[in-house]
């Protein structure tokens, strides 16, 4: 290998010991936590959660992905007043929103879950029971939806920070349970709505390559031309 091919590779070598390489690291429902989430509330209700930011000193942000697991529960009861048979149809459901602090939605979910029940002509008392009423407890329906990938300058600016720090999003749930099927019927909803967030972030790590010991002896040839070259120029 001539001299200058040896400079040229100690001269690489220096410049190519540093890199980046992609990666993820998420918050809430999946570790390292904690949880981002919202209990059983009575809808219809508007609350927020906190999620982490973007911890800049961990490399670039590149996207950002949201996740909504939504839950709803209801209980329902209804009596049909029906001077014939009716077949009714409960249907427990809300629609859960996650925004950010704009009020632009992120995600959104309507979590739902639908019953039937055959009811007799309306057998004189109104109990949500006998043969011409139902009540249906503990009615549960879930659903997951994930975000489109933000990559937007705006958007990657917003979620990212400092280490620790914080950014508050608003979430409502508007309850849309409801029983139907017959022309005369009396209902009684309550209807309570859950949410778990997860946010994941990819972005670019900066990594440091070690040397194996073969291209550090390279440099070293390297380094040692220069210093000989410098001296036969001194002679």
């Amino acid at each position: 290998m001539s001299f200058k091919s040896v400079l040229f590779a100690g001269a690489m070598l220096a410049v190519s010991v540093s890199a980046a390489t992609a990666a993820t690291i998420s918050f809430g429902v999946v570790p390292p936590g904690p949880a981002i989430s919202i209990p059983l509330t009575t809808t219809n209700f508007t609350s927020s959660v906190t999620v982490p930011k973007f911890n800049a000193a961990l490399g670039t942000l590149q996207s950002v992905q949201f996740s909504l697991n939504g839950t709803v529960v209801s209980t329902i009861k209804f009596e049909s007043l029906d001077a014939a048979p009716a077949t009714i149809t409960a249907t427990a459901s809300a629609t859960i929103t996650l925004t950010r602090p704009d009020s632009s939605t992120l995600v959104a979910v309507l979590p739902s879950q639908t019953r039937t029940a055959a009811e007799t002509a309306f057998d004189n008392v109104i109990d949500f029971g006998g043969t011409s009423g139902t009540t249906f407890t503990g009615l549960t329906g879930s659903t997951l939806a994930n975000s489109g990938l933000l990559t937007s300058a705006a958007d990657r600016t917003l979620f990212t920070g400092a280490a620790g720090s914080t950014i508050t999003l608003p979430i409502s749930a508007a309850g849309t349970s409801s029983a139907a099927g017959a022309g005369n019927l009396i209902t009684q909803i309550n209807t309570q709505a859950a949410a778990d967030v997860t946010v994941t972030y990819t972005f670019d790590a900066p990594v440091t390559r070690v040397p194996e010991p073969a291209t550090l002896a390279l440099l070293g040839a390297g380094l040692a031309g220069v210093g000989l070259l410098r001296r036969r120029k001194a002679a």
